[in-house]
């Protein structure tokens, strides 16, 4: 149980990191403020997703108990995903430099693609366990983004 509140917490850091600070302006943004916008969107992101996901199991509790991998799925659906999809919007809209710009594309590439196959099947056990997201995870640890590296 402990381990799926872990998900959550890696949505919303996802989402957080999505939603962020602006950037998108004329000139491109450093790598230290790229760095900063990219975690304030990912940690919001997080946030949001853990929230909505545990007020969902609690309002969910006595399906959870009988059937968590179902509630989760849906938790996921409801929860995660909008959080994950509004960060993803809110990465690409940042104002990166020509510099940071293919490290930035291949982690919001991963991003949405890990996002689209947790829409496809939010219940699988690859989406709840928060596996489908390891490449993007590998890849904002590789960028040096600390708060999307967790993501679910």
């Amino acid at each position: 149980m402990t381990r799926l509140l872990y998900i959550p917490l890696a949505v919303i850091a996802a989402v957080a990191l999505l939603a962020g600070c602006g950037g998108s302006g004329d000139e491109p943004l450093s790598k230290a403020e790229l760095t900063k916008q990219a975690d304030a969107i990912c940690w919001k992101a997080h946030n949001e997703s853990f929230t909505g996901v545990t007020a969902y199991v609690v309002r969910e509790k006595k399906q959870a108990n009988k059937e968590l991998p179902v509630v989760l799925g849906k938790a996921i659906t409801v929860a995660t995903l909008p959080a994950m999809q509004g960060g993803l919007e809110k990465l690409e809209d940042l104002s990166v430099s020509s510099e940071d710009e293919e490290e930035m594309e291949q982690f919001t590439v991963a991003l949405s693609e890990a996002i689209k196959v947790s829409e496809e099947d939010p219940a699988s056990s690859k989406s709840t366990s928060g596996a489908v997201y390891n490449n993007a995870n590998r890849l904002a640890a590789k960028f040096h983004l600390g708060r999307c590296k967790g993501l679910p």
